[in-house]
Formats: structure tokens, C-alpha cells, sequence
């Protein structure tokens, strides 16, 4: 009788490995809802106690799986990232890497439509942590936003919901007549974005002109040499002048 071959034995770094990849496949495959320890043990072919000796519950898994492709907090585990210059070309950096990342893979894509679909206390956790690093984002820019008249934190939360909502339903149907689906629709998607950063920052630039317009006034120069020293229209630097500071 022929004897049966053993399979080699797995290291824990294996085992663990394929179990992530086992994860992977079925999330992409056919996402987070029904992901259970039998299917796991059946895609890395193993035993559900070699699983479970790891990883006491699915959702154990699912964190530390969640947590592999995570962009806020990879992005910002740089060790470089606070010698990042908080400008708009910076600004547009980050949010490009994002759509990139986000519309290049499916997993994340996946884990959008779980955390909409189930609310749990994991969908929940796994959201908020990933919430936390965008604090270290925001910090970036806080100065510059400073007397701006604009929020930041809301201004990034749009931007960021449209790449996240845009990234699962660009593939579902068009968005107000736009196809976004594939590469053209991607360059549409970052031109609008583009076009938008500029918006804000333009306003923010202009914002922090005319208060060095209303300072070089109050320190005697003339409205003709502040127009020259800060670039603006003659009409903008005695809007500034005149404008109550309180009210910007």
C-alpha cells in the first residue's frame, strides 16, 4: 500500500502568511460578510485549529488583516513626514495617494462596502481607527488654515469621503453623467480634485495677503506700495484695509 505523502510542516511565519493571502482572496473575491474560520482554513489549506491557536475569533483576523493595508497610518509612519512642507502641492500629494491606493484595490474597496453595510462593533472600531492618523494630516496644515475663514477638517473630510464613496460606485453606474469608471474616468476624477485644492488654496493665500496688506497699512505704507510689495489689486488691498479682521 502506497503511503500517503506528508505535506511539509509550516512555520508560524507561514501559516500566517497564508492565512493573510487565504484572507485576501476571499475578500477581493467576495468581501467581508461572510468570512468565517472554516472559509479561511478551507482557501489556506489548513485546519480550523491551526487557525484558531493564532487567532482566538474571525474578527481577530480581520483587524490585523484591516490594519496590513491601512493608508493614513502607513503613510504617516514615515519617519520624514513632519519635514513635509504644508503646501498645496503637498496637500494634493497626499489626497492623489489616497485615489490611487483606494481605486488600485480592491480590499479597501471591499472594506467600504462592509463598514456601510454591517453596523457592528467591529465595522465600527475598525472605521474609527482608521480615523485616527488623519489628526497627524490635519496638523500639517493647521497654520497655514489659520484666520482662513475655512475649515480644514470638513474641507478634507469631503474630499476624502468623495475618493472613498467614488472608489466602490464609480464601477456601479455614471455620477451626474460622468463616467469615473477606468483611466479616463480616474483623470476626471483627479482633474476635479485638482481644480478644488486650487480653490482653497488660492482663497488661503489670498486670505493671508491682505492681513499683510492691513499690517503694512497700520505701519504706514502708502496703498500703492502694499499693492506692489503683496501683489494685489489695488482694489483688494483697500477691501483689506477697510475689512473688519473679526469678520474673515
Amino acid at each position: 500500500m502506497e503511503k500517503k505523502k506528508r505535506k511539509p510542516r509550516r512555520t508560524r511565519l507561514m501559516i500566517r502568511k497564508d492565512i493573510f493571502d487565504a484572507v485576501n482572496e476571499i475578500v477581493r473575491k467576495e468581501g467581508f460578510l461572510k468570512l468565517s474560520i472554516t472559509q479561511i482554513a478551507e482557501y489556506a489549506d489548513m485546519e480550523p485549529i491551526v487557525i484558531l491557536r493564532g487567532f482566538s475569533t474571525v474578527e481577530n483576523i480581520i483587524e490585523q488583516y484591516v490594519e496590513r493595508f491601512d493608508f493614513w497610518l502607513s503613510y504617516f509612519s514615515q519617519e520624514d513626514f513632519l519635514d513635509f512642507t504644508p503646501d498645496r502641492e503637498t496637500y494634493k500629494t497626499i489626497i492623489y495617494e489616497l485615489l490611487d491606493v483606494v481605486f488600485r484595490k480592491k480590499e479597501i474597496q471591499q472594506l467600504i462596502a462592509w463598514e456601510l453595510a454591517e453596523d457592528s462593533r467591529l465595522t465600527r472600531d475598525i472605521a474609527q481607527r482608521r480615523d485616527y492618523p488623519t489628526s497627524t494630516f490635519l496638523s500639517l496644515f493647521s497654520d497655514r488654515f489659520d484666520k482662513s475663514g475655512l475649515d480644514l477638517r470638513m474641507l478634507s473630510t469631503i474630499l476624502v469621503s468623495a475618493v472613498y464613496y467614488l472608489s466602490v460606485h464609480r464601477n456601479r453606474s455614471t455620477s451626474f453623467g460622468m463616467d469615473l469608471s477606468g483611466k479616463p474616468g480616474k483623470k476626471l476624477f483627479i482633474n476635479g480634485i485638482n481644480k478644488l485644492i486650487d480653490v482653497v488654496f488660492d482663497h488661503v493665500e489670498k486670505t493671508k495677503e491682505k492681513e499683510i496688506a492691513r499690517r503694512l497699512f497700520d505701519k504706514g505704507d502708502s496703498v500703492d506700495e502694499i499693492a506692489r510689495i503683496t501683489d494685489l489689486p489695488l482694489e483688494d488691498v483697500i477691501s483689506a484695509i477697510n475689512a473688519d479682521p473679526q469678520s474673515e
